[in-house]
C-alpha cells in the first residue's frame, strides 16, 4: 500500500521575506536619486552648521565654485555665476571669502584643479564650506557628486546650492 504524503505550500514565506526585504531601508530604491543626493547633502549640512554654531557667533567663510564650459560666455559667464553666488550666500547671512573657477567643462572633480583648490581652502581651515549654483557645477555624475558630499560632511564643511538637486 503507498500512501501519498501531501508538501504543505510554503510559498507564503518566500513573498513575506520579499516584501520584508523590500521594506527595509537599505533595500529601498530613492524614487529620483535627486531627492536622495539632497536628503544626503542637508544631513551633512545640519552637522556642519550646528557644529559651527556651537563654536562661535561668526558667519560662515564660504568659498563660491562655478564650472562652465572653455568657450561658452568666457569671463563674462563666469563672474555673473560667481556674482549669483555671492548673492545667494549672502542673502543667506554667510560669507564668500574666496572666488573658484574651472573652465574645463563636464571632468571628473578631482581632474579640476579649481575644485580641488576648493577643497584645500576648506580643507586647511580657510574657508567653513563651499557655495555653488547647482550639483552640476560639482559633478553631472550621482556617484561623484555623493563622493565629494561625503567628503565634504566629513570635514564638516556645508555645501550650499541655489538650486537643490531635485530641482535640477
Amino acid at each position: 500500500m503507498t500512501t501519498t504524503r501531501r508538501v504543505p505550500d510554503r510559498s507564503w514565506m518566500d513573498r513575506d521575506n520579499r516584501l520584508a526585504a523590500s521594506l527595509e531601508p537599505s533595500h529601498r530604491r530613492p524614487p529620483h536619486p535627486g531627492l536622495w543626493l539632497k536628503r544626503l547633502r542637508e544631513t551633512g549640512n545640519d552637522i556642519a552648521l550646528k557644529r559651527s554654531g556651537e563654536n562661535s557667533t561668526r558667519q560662515l567663510r564660504l568659498v563660491a565654485y562655478v564650472s562652465t564650459r572653455p568657450g561658452v560666455g568666457g569671463d563674462a559667464h563666469r563672474d555673473g555665476d560667481l556674482a549669483r553666488v555671492r548673492v545667494m550666500a549672502e542673502a543667506r547671512g554667510h560669507y564668500i571669502g574666496h572666488y573658484v573657477s574651472d573652465q574645463l567643462g563636464p571632468q571628473a572633480p578631482s581632474r579640476r584643479p579649481g575644485w580641488q583648490e576648493a577643497r584645500r581652502l576648506v580643507q586647511q581651515g580657510f574657508a567653513d564650506g563651499i557655495a555653488c549654483l547647482d550639483r552640476y557645477a560639482i559633478s553631472a555624475h550621482n556617484d561623484e557628486y555623493e563622493l565629494e558630499v561625503r567628503w565634504l560632511a566629513e570635514h564638516a564643511a556645508p555645501l550650499l546650492l541655489d538650486r537643490h538637486e531635485a530641482a535640477t
